[in-house]
């Protein structure tokens, strides 16, 4: 196992464990929350009203999104897809010129 490898697979388990904690996060405490604005009296600042303005995601969405897009690219990176196996066979088919381990080795250092 090549050094990138190892960076790889460990990038991976972060993630993995990023995920986990954020998708834990999200089932206690849900994805987003109520956003009010506080309307005051400017002479006395007295509360007026509080106005409802929406709703915003919590950090923990960001985090999830972020660590799953991760965990695709080091999982095709390290050839743990479908899609990146289907390639590495398409390359490695035998052909006259000899242009498959050139990218094999390409891809694998």
């Amino acid at each position: 196992m090549q050094f990138q490898d190892k960076t790889l697979i460990e990038a991976l388990c972060i993630n993995y464990q990023l995920m986990r904690n954020a998708y834990a996060d999200i089932m206690e405490n849900g994805s987003v929350k109520a956003v009010y604005r506080t309307v005051t009296n400017p002479t006395n600042g007295e509360i007026v009203a509080t106005d409802f303005i929406g709703y915003k995601c919590k950090p923990s969405t960001q985090i999830f999104d972020f660590a799953t897009a991760k965990i695709k690219s080091n999982s095709k990176d390290l050839v743990m897809t479908p899609q990146s196996r289907a390639e590495l066979l398409d390359l490695s088919k035998d052909d006259d010129n000899g242009d498959s381990v050139k990218k094999l080795k390409e891809l694998f250092g």
